[in-house]
């Protein structure tokens, strides 16, 4: 799913953007999650480690 996030380039940086939720809904139907409670815990366990690494990846660099 890392492949799938928009990137934008600009002011001399790079940033990236969360992991669009298609990307997610295309990976869990790779995946057999087809629970809806299983599907929404996938979506926010997904969700807090791509914030997570949103946090470093988007970290200015000197």
């Amino acid at each position: 799913m890392r492949g799938d996030r928009p990137v934008s380039i600009g002011f001399g940086a790079v940033y990236t953007g969360r992991i669009p939720f298609a990307a997610m809904v295309s990976f869990a139907e790779r995946y057999g999650i087809d629970d809806l409670c299983e599907f929404d815990r996938f979506v926010g366990i997904v969700g807090q480690l791509d914030i997570h690494e949103l946090a470093i990846l988007n970290k200015p660099k000197p």
